[in-house]
């Protein structure tokens, strides 16, 4: 026997010539017969030899799958065959078939009735389910669903009209690819019992038109889902009516999934507008953090007559002993919260609380203002030196160079930083500078006439004047101040338009009331606690500084008033002052200073300074504007010189020094040359400097940070 190198190889068999019992011996000894038969017939009879077997092939024990052909000369003496390894077709074949039968056995294993149909309606498969079905319920015919038949013709039409209806148009509609899935649920009763039943039909991918449809006995689900409804029902009558407020919310998100009547009357909200939205965009805020209740609900289960705040957008406010605990409602994981108003009885309590607040917050304001008072002295050490010094480069420099460009830049910033400091000790003063008697209402007027030309929003400004009002006791500057932040405040917080009231009235125990009011977005409670903290603001930066509300309360104090602040989101802000009417009167202002006058000579100035910077920038510009200067640290320093004999036109004289103050200098230096000038230069304008200027003759404020302007202003007046 003969073999080709490739036999060979799929044989396992070495060479090319094989004895026959050593070929015959490759095939698994099932096949033999088959084998065998075939050759004989080949030989005997001169029928067709094809046949495949598996061999085991003798070299690698590897068992292979073969084809195998042969043909018998016409001398009938030689066979010839050709033999093919399909190994891989036969392992491909067979777990094809492994597959399909799972399919299949998957497909009968589904407790629902499914059919596959074609384009026309042609039912090309079912499943076990579907022919027990069909034999229960069908009568002895099984073909009329089967296997060929036409689903719609056979299957649908005998149910429901407008169920059927439904069906069929929805089944097209996967068919055409309009819809990916179709799903309806449909009535199928028995003569002994009401069933429900779930009709899906969904494209079968790869094979156009052609759907899977199947039916599923859903009766417990529908039965179960009807007796739920019913039962939500009664829940729903008795949440509704219950006469304490009750809200249904998401375990997780918080968003509200129910509430009832008592809940839409205190909130100011409809069910519409608050289902689906979270307590705080509703505008309620808690004073105990949703999470925390949350965590402590899950750990023991349910929470009991925790007593709550409450504030809702329409400005009430509640206190509530509340409940809660988790249920399961339409598959989510809810909390059923439940609250009851105790406000009344904590009414007490609260007005004790406010108390203790408003005297931590005098004592707090108080330690502020000394601490701002401080820092904003030796700031405007500070910046007075920088000034100066920029100043007097600005001058040197030519106008359009680098330099120049960059003192001003110096210059620029001094000034906001004085604006700023100006700020701080408004803040720490806690006198008046100018006190006198006032009407409150030509305050008012003026400040809403410099509004009504200035103000470019749409808010319309009204103003609400007792005309029997008596006059207060007072600065005038300082409390135009007050009104004017207190307007644009109220004017910043409605910057879509609204009405600005400023008031003015009589009040019991020889009180006069100050009021600003508007109807602006308003302040949350959180806000409102701080709204008369220092550096407190919300405006954007570089819009305020947030000393705007702390100045007008120190301002108050300093008056003897008092000052109170209401307001809500949405519902405006009021600002209620009440100073003392002024019984015993205290005279006018003094007349104003006349004009300066124009500097005719030179001067000798003695700049009297601890700070070695304020000192010689001072002096650099005082010889700057063509005059002499002469510097010293101390008032000792300064009387040391006067009583050398030496002479000066004016002193630029510090308060603040060691050794001998300017406060104490002032009255010798007076002693020594009654009639010599003084410019009281300080960076804390206090009641102290005030008290000097008024008092002691020739003495006029120099505040830091100066300009050479401003002494050039001064030395204007010397004679």
């Amino acid at each position: 026997m003969r073999g080709s190198d490739g036999a060979g190889r799929i044989y396992g068999l070495p060479g090319n010539l094989w004895d026959l019992a050593t070929a015959q011996a490759v095939p698994l000894r099932e096949f033999r017969p088959a084998l065998d038969a075939a050759l004989a017939g080949l030989v005997e009879r001169g029928e067709t030899y094809d046949i495949e077997f598996t061999i085991k092939r003798p070299v690698d024990g590897a068992l292979r799958h073969v084809h195998s052909t042969a043909e018998y000369d016409q001398a009938r003496h030689v066979v010839f065959g050709v033999v093919r390894d399909i190994t891989e077709r036969k392992l491909a074949e067979d777990a094809l078939t492994r597959q399909t039968a799972f399919v299949r056995a998957v497909f009968d294993a589904d407790d629902a009735h499914m059919a596959v149909i074609d384009p026309d309606g042609t039912i090309l498969e079912v499943n076990a389910a579907w022919r027990r079905f069909a034999q229960a319920n069908g009568g002895g015919d099984r073909s009329a669903c089967d296997v060929g038949a036409n689903y719609f013709r056979q299957c649908i039409a005998g149910g429901d009209r407008t169920s059927a209806e439904d069906a069929y148009a929805g089944i097209r509609q996967v068919q055409r690819g309009d819809l990916p899935l179709f799903e309806i649920v449909y009535p199928c009763h028995s003569p002994d019992q009401e069933r429900w039943f779930v009709l899906r039909a969904m494209p079968m991918e790869g094979r156009p038109g052609t759907v899977l449809v199947s039916h599923r006995n859903e009766t417990d689900r529908v039965r179960a889902e009807s007796a739920l409804r019913a039962s939500e029902e009664r829940f729903e009558k008795a949440f509704r009516s219950s006469p304490v407020l009750m809200t249904l919310t998401e375990l997780e998100s918080g968003r509200l999934v129910e509430v009832n009547d008592w809940f839409c009357q205190v909130s100011g909200s409809s069910r519409q507008a608050a289902v689906g939205h979270t307590l705080d965009e509703l505008g309620w805020v808690m004073d105990i953090d949703r999470r925390t209740i949350i965590d402590n609900l899950l750990a023991h289960g349910r929470i009991t007559n925790l007593e709550l705040r409450l504030s809702s957008r329409t400005g009430r406010e509640i206190v509530c002993m509340f409940s809660c605990e988790v249920l399961d409602f339409n598959g989510q994981r809810c909390l059923l919260g439940v609250a009851a108003d105790i406000t009344e009885a904590k009414r007490t309590e609260e007005q004790r609380r406010l108390l203790e607040s408003q005297v931590q917050h005098l004592h707090r304001m108080d330690s502020v203002g000394r601490l701002a008072g401080g820092v904003a002295h030796d700031m405007n050490n500070v910046l007075t030196a920088i000034l100066g010094f920029a100043e007097l480069e600005q001058e040197m420099a030519a106008e359009g160079t680098p330099l120049h460009a960059h003192m001003q830049t110096i210059t620029k910033a001094c000034l906001r930083g004085r604006t700023m400091l100006r700020g701080l000790l408004d803040f720490a003063r806690e006198g008046l500078a100018n006190e006198q008697l006032l009407d409150l209402n030509a305050v008012v007027r003026d400040e809403m006439a410099l509004l009504e030309r200035t103000t470019m929003q749409a808010v319309t400004l009204c103003a609400e004047l007792d005309g029997n009002l008596p006059a207060v006791c007072g600065d005038a500057v300082a409390l135009a101040h007050l009104l004017m932040n207190l307007c644009l405040n109220a004017i910043d917080a409605m910057p879509n338009g609204g009405e600005l009231v400023v008031r003015t009235g009589r009040r019991e125990g020889d009180l006069v009331l100050l009021e600003v009011v508007d109807n602006g977005c308003g302040m949350a409670p959180e806000v409102l606690d701080k709204a008369l903290d220092p550096f407190f603001t919300t405006k954007a930066q570089g819009k305020g500084t947030g000393l705007g509300l702390a100045i007008a309360y120190r301002t108050v104090a300093a008056h003897r008033g008092s000052m109170r602040i209401s307001s809500a989101p949405g519902a405006g802000t009021t600002v209620s002052i009440l100073l003392p009417a002024d019984t015993a009167g205290v005279g006018e202002a003094g007349p104003s200073e006349a004009a300066p006058g124009v500097a005719h000579r030179v001067l000798k100035v003695l700049v009297v300074d601890d700070d070695e910077l304020v000192q010689q920038s001072t002096c650099d510009l005082v010889r700057a504007l063509g005059h002499a200067a002469v510097g010293v640290s101390r008032g000792e320093g300064a009387l040391a010189k006067l009583e050398a004999g030496e002479r000066f036109d004016v002193v630029v004289l510090d308060i603040n020094m060691p050794g001998l103050g300017g406060v104490a200098t002032l009255p010798r230096l007076r002693a020594l040359r009654p009639a010599l000038p003084v410019l009281l230069s300080t960076g804390r304008l206090d009641q102290v400097a005030t008290d000097l200027v008024e008092t002691v003759p020739g003495v006029k404020l120099l505040p830091k940070p100066f300009r050479m302007a401003d002494l050039k202003a001064h030395f204007a007046q010397v004679d």
